[in-house]
């Protein structure tokens, strides 16, 4: 997936980079939760207390203000590889999906599961612990199960098969953690779902934004030896006039 938007002026270009920095300096795994605490103002420990689905629709609510509501994306189609433009407004995806749920009950063969969705930081340690994809499937599984009990109320021992009703639950208690938008291919007529990941979306802008603004910085610090403070201070207009002027 890919975008061809640049920041707007809600942030300005100083903001721009130290999100960028912060963020660039945590682990790979943790780096999008680290970004909205820097944007937030809060602990990454706080941020990352949150469920996934939880600090994706915050990473949506920044990336509103950082560049605005519609998202243009690039993805294949899988029938015939043919390249789509995808184009959907962030409020749209936010007003469909239901609220989290704090945690549910679900009853699989005599027995209770009480359910929580895992959070964030949980789910980077695994992440960073597994490597293979049954390895961490099971384990986020075995984090959302709080308890299981028996009709005597008693400990028990989760059933075997109760991964499919596990994970059709955690869509309910966390629905923004795992985001799909459907597509029809105007090529063969395919209709497919687009996954969308909001921390590596956001995550792209930032970095395109704080690599244009350095190179930026380096060109008429160059020329003009301005300090990078004033240089960020000017408008992107003015920035781009200098520049045009030093590329004649």
């Amino acid at each position: 997936m890919s975008n061809r938007h640049r920041l707007s002026q809600n942030f300005s270009a100083s903001d721009v980079l130290r999100l960028w920095e912060t963020a660039s300096a945590a682990p790979a795994v943790s780096r999008a939760t680290a970004l909205l605490a820097a944007a937030n103002g809060e602990d990454v420990a706080s941020t990352g207390a949150h469920s996934l689905g939880v600090r994706d629709r915050g990473l949506m609510e920044l990336r509103r203000q950082l560049v605005g509501e519609t998202v243009e994306a690039r993805t294949a189609c899988p029938q015939c590889g043919a390249q789509i433009e995808a184009c959907f407004p962030l409020a749209d995806l936010l007003a469909q999906t239901d609220a989290p749920v704090a945690t549910m009950a679900v009853d699989l063969h005599g027995k209770r599961l009480l359910l929580k969705a895992p959070s964030t930081s949980a789910l980077e340690q695994l992440t960073s612990g597994c490597h293979h994809e049954t390895e961490l499937r099971e384990a986020v599984i075995s984090l959302c199960v709080q308890s299981c009990t028996d009709t005597n109320g008693e400990p028990a021992v989760v059933p075997a098969d109760a991964d499919s009703v596990i994970a059709e639950a955690l869509e309910k208690l966390d629905p923004l953690a795992a985001i799909h938008i459907s597509l029809d291919c105007p090529d063969c007529t395919a209709g497919f779902e687009m996954p969308f990941d909001p921390a590596e979306f956001v995550w792209c802008e930032i970095s395109q934004a704080a690599e244009r603004l350095l190179w930026e910085v380096d060109q008429l610090a160059r020329l003009y030896h301005w300090p990078e403070a004033d240089i960020l201070a000017l408008s992107p207009r003015r920035r781009a006039a200098y520049l045009g002027m030093v590329q004649i």
